[in-house]
């Protein structure tokens, strides 16, 4: 992210939302690349302090933690069906649409209340649930032990 896309996408952003007739509290990350930007008619725009991330972004309170055990689990298995199709390891690379194909599948395989919870955790300072908390790896567990018994 440069400055300008930044800045660019904040004001087609604040006019979409102006003919919608909404206002928008907008919570942005303190870096260089998101500058205060002025003259915003119906979003207000509030900046994290710094050296907060990693505590006050939802993403990082396990939502991408959850999104790559999703994908990671999507590529195990098709290994693994491979493996089993043809009683050996694939040689094959793995082509980007497939690739591309595993990412939007796992990002919906993240649940809703997973992001809800993780929100929560981040601008209410509630206790962190279970679901943002940790992740069950019995699964890909499984899965391993299936590929090198």
């Amino acid at each position: 992210m440069v400055s300008d896309i930044f800045e660019t996408w904040v004001r087609e952003f604040d006019r979409r939302m102006q003919r919608q007739q909404r206002n928008v509290l907008l919570f942005v990350d303190n870096c260089p690349a998101h500058p205060k930007t002025t003259g915003l008619k119906v979003i207000k725009l509030e900046f994290t302090p710094p050296n907060t991330t990693s505590v006050l972004q939802p993403m990082d309170q396990s939502i991408i933690r959850f999104f790559k055990f999703h994908y990671r689990k999507l590529v195990l298995q098709c290994t693994i069906d491979s493996i089993d199709q043809r009683g050996k390891k694939p040689e094959e690379a793995t082509s980007v649409l497939q690739a591309l194909r595993w990412i939007h599948r796992a990002w919906h395989l993240v649940k809703e209340t997973t992001i809800a919870n993780c929100f929560q955790y981040a601008f209410k300072n509630v206790q962190r649930s279970e679901e943002c908390n940790e992740i069950q790896l019995s699964e890909i567990e499984f899965l391993f032990q299936t590929l090198h018994p």
